[in-house]
């Protein structure tokens, strides 16, 4: 569940937005005002220069001695050729269940010893043994030889699930005393699930919605994102669990299957860029650096980059940026930015970027007090949904800011505001919405963006509900589009009417 919201920082919640590309990331910049207090961040992060070694073993400075000979320069020592490294590689770092991926262990030379090496290994993640066909725990690579392989092969099932991660990571158990482990030498799998939730919860009634959310939602929290990383010029960025990354995706993916558009998987080199601009994020924080359109585009020229490098600053540019005044970890950043608050986010845009139906793949990274969620569209949108949808839908992810909460149509077939040629004028839909009780409640700020979102605010009093209500929306004015052509569309003017239920799910 949402830990609660101080009112005053959200009010002074500062975002922006930067809808029309193909590769954008959320990133969640978290203060230390408001429910969640911190230390005074540092004055200062002194980046170190490096000096000028003086280590005498770098080089030795023959005799000056007359008679001794000629000068002679120390050769360092050379590498022994019996000395070896085992590695680990992995062909795909995505799969479907179902699909196969192969783990390559290498050495770094032949294997030039008359037997064979025996190298361990062992296994982790949010994964089952029941998610894959049985893996062992050691492989051995024969003499005379540079590697061995091993298949992954994944199982497919009826069971709707989230992406899961298998994790292999090589041991130094029963290793020769001539054989060594690389650093990092393991690898990850990220495994998706291939059943439709639709398939699984009837979300046209209460009982299935409800299921629904006790499994995928309420299973998808967690308490923190555990970071390894370091909050200091170090540079090291850290990691987050496969656990955190897995449970923030099903959070995602909940909200993406309640609006009808497919689910998504983390991607393990997103995952690496967004860990890396989470960490840069998380020092500016801590330098008291105060969140603007700059985190969009860090470079020299606007701030002290600490840390940054060229992963960093893609998976912080383009991006949509929140600031907010208490600590959320991953999954519930997913939440925040499907409530979309603040007086800056009238349109919700930061919801509509989540809900893309072109999103591919999405990247998750974390600190402390920072978390950055990186996603990938291919730039093609298609299709149309409604928040809340028109299902049954738990009262409690429909959060409310000052009493109203935020509702959204995106349709990529329709013109929101266009211009009539005849008389130069602008048609802006009018919306209303009814009740359980057949009475018309408050709408107020209709905003339009790049034509096809339409978002406004309803006082739906979904807080008090103690069983459940059924909302009537209509949207009169609606333009949809028949037809589009050289720059051009035809269209007619229509009404949308849909109905969504809330209902109390606790």
């Amino acid at each position: 569940m949402l830990l609660p919201f101080n009112a005053t920082g959200i009010g002074q919640t500062k975002l922006s937005l930067w809808p029309k590309i193909s590769l954008f990331s959320l990133l969640v910049l978290l203060s230390a005002c408001g429910g969640g207090g911190s230390d005074e961040p540092d004055s200062a992060v002194v980046v170190p220069i490096p000096e000028e070694s003086n280590d005498p073993s770098d080089t030795v400075e023959p005799d000056s001695d007359e008679g001794e000979g000629p000068d002679e320069t120390e050769e360092p020592d050379p590498v022994e050729e019996d000395s070896y490294q085992v590695s680990l590689t992995v062909s795909e770092t995505t799969i479907t269940e179902g699909a196969s991926s192969t783990l390559t262990f290498s050495l770094n030379q032949t294997n030039n010893t008359s037997q064979s090496v025996v190298v361990y290994y062992s296994l982790s993640g949010s994964s089952s043994q029941d998610d894959y066909q049985e893996l062992g725990e050691s492989i051995e690579i024969p003499a005379n030889t540079l590697s061995a392989s091993l298949t992954v092969n994944t199982l497919d099932d009826s069971i709707v699930e989230a992406t899961e991660s298998l994790q292999i990571s090589l041991t130094a158990q029963s290793l020769p005393e001539n054989f060594t482990l690389v650093n990092n030498a393991s690898v990850e799998i990220s495994i998706r699930d291939n059943d439709s939730a639709q398939d699984s919860y009837d979300l046209t009634t209460r009982a299935g919605s409800q299921a629904f959310y006790d499994d995928e939602y309420l299973g998808s929290a967690f308490s923190a994102n555990s970071w390894s990383g370091k909050n200091d010029n170090s540079c090291i960025e850290g990691s987050i669990p496969s656990d955190v990354k897995d449970k923030t995706t099903q959070r995602l993916n909940y909200f993406r299957t309640l609006v009808g558009v497919k689910t998504i998987d983390h991607d393990a080199t997103l995952n690496v860029k967004a860990q890396k601009g989470a960490h840069v994020a998380q020092i500016q924080f801590d330098l008291g650096v105060t969140l603007t359109s700059a985190f969009h585009v860090p470079n020299e020229d606007n701030g002290n980059w600490i840390c940054l490098d060229e992963d960093a600053a893609q998976a912080m540019g383009a991006s949509s940026i929140a600031q907010v005044g208490s600590s959320w970890n991953a999954a519930d950043t997913v939440d925040l930015f499907v409530w979309d608050p603040g007086v800056n986010n009238s349109s919700a845009g930061h919801r509509d970027n989540l809900f893309r139906s072109d999103v591919n793949a999405v990247g998750i990274g974390a600190a402390d007090q920072a978390v950055l969620i990186m996603t990938e569209n291919n730039g093609d949108p298609t299709g149309m949904w409604t928040w809340p949808p028109a299902l049954y839908v738990p009262k409690q992810i429909l959060y409310s800011w000052q009493e109203f909460s935020r509702w959204s149509v995106r349709n990529e077939k329709a013109f929101l505001k266009w211009k009539n040629k005849e008389d130069n004028g602008g048609v802006i839909p009018s919306i209303s919405v009814t009740d359980c009780e057949g009475e018309n409640i408050t709408v107020q700020n209709i905003k339009i963006a790049d034509n096809k979102l339409l978002t406004w605010e309803v006082d739906s009093n979904a807080a008090d509900i103690v069983s459940e209500c059924e909302y009537q929306v209509s949207i009169q004015d609606y333009y949809v589009v028949q037809e589009e052509g050289n720059g051009a569309a035809t269209g007619s003017l229509t009404t949308l009417n849909y109905v969504t239920t809330l209902f109390n799910a606790e």
